[in-house]
């Protein structure tokens, strides 16, 4: 892999990354400009240097930052002569190559700074800590295709921790909650039904229904079973794991309230789920509750 600075004065490469992850503390702040730094470990003797404008900056602690003398890049750091350095992973010419797997220093982080990804460290306290190794290797899932099988499976405590760490991206935030909480909106309602959605022996989503129990006048969707929630890890969206995922909850729910129809709601928005569940085969009702259209599919004949 290959980095460098802004001015292109200074570059870098390596070979192998032996852990990755954010850092929250005031020196990585102070030391890149940013919210958070974004490490890459990597074995000092593995870490080749190109250009003679570098320039070090000893902490207090000890740790030797290296950065570009002409545009002020940082580069890496290494602590104490130890073993390894870490990279940082904004210089890297291609950074969508190293996602960073673990949270350190939280409790430095930016009161204004709010988590979505629920790596380690930014886990609730409840679930046991798991180093970013631990996290790598379960990160790493078998060959899955388009064609693997789905199915749905029970939330446990053997897989709850790959459950709440399947996500969205970044733009995908505003359409649907993460699944932590929906877990925990699952404790309160006496109708509720989850399940995490697997390709094979892979976990790529969760979904969540209900049999709906708003009795707001006009409100069609009383006593018929509604897609609460329905997540895609972004690594598998597009290879239709969600549609056949759903179509096995909405054969679930006819047994659970037959004839009657099955129904959901998605929030508007040119990245939002809209086209997937018309595709699907659910009906535009041209009703909006809230910021949200509701979307039925026919279960029963239509009159």
């Amino acid at each position: 892999m290959h980095g460098g600075c802004l001015c292109g004065a200074s570059r870098l490469s390596f070979t192998e990354v032996v852990d990755s992850w954010y850092c929250h503390c005031e020196s990585c702040r102070k030391g890149s400009g940013a919210p958070l730094a974004a490490w890459a470990q990597v074995r000092a003797d593995d870490l080749e240097l190109v250009g003679d404008s570098l320039s070090v900056h000893t902490t207090a602690a000890g740790s030797v930052r290296h950065f570009c003398g002409s545009c002020g890049s940082t580069l890496y750091v290494r602590a104490n002569q130890g073993e390894c350095c870490n990279v940082a992973i904004g210089c890297l010419d291609d950074a969508n190559q190293i996602e960073p797997k673990l949270h350190r220093c939280v409790a430095s982080q930016l009161r204004w700074l709010k988590l979505r990804d629920l790596m380690p460290d930014s886990l609730d306290a409840r679930i046991p800590p798991m180093d970013a190794r631990e996290y790598h290797r379960k990160a790493k899932s078998p060959e899955i295709t388009p064609s693997s099988n789905v199915v749905l499976r029970e939330v446990r405590k053997d897989n709850l921790r790959d459950i709440l760490l399947l996500d969205v991206e970044g733009g995908q935030f505003r359409y649907v909650a993460p699944n932590s909480y929906s877990l925990a909106q699952a404790q309160f309602d006496e109708h509720v039904w989850y399940r995490a959605i697997y390709a094979d022996e892979t976990p790529v989503g969760f979904l969540m229904t209900t049999i709906d129990q708003d009795d707001s006048e006009g409100q069609p969707t009383k006593d018929c079973p509604f897609l609460w929630r329905l997540l895609v890890d972004a690594k598998y969206q597009g290879m239709g794991f969600g549609r056949r995922a759903l179509m096995l909850a909405i054969a679930q729910e006819a047994k659970r309230a037959p004839g009657k129809d099955f129904w959901t709601s998605a929030v508007h928005g040119i990245t939002g789920p809209m086209a997937f569940y018309l595709s699907v085969g659910f009906e535009d009702t041209g009703v909006d509750d809230g910021r949200e259209r509701i979307l039925r599919y026919r279960q029963t004949p239509r009159l």
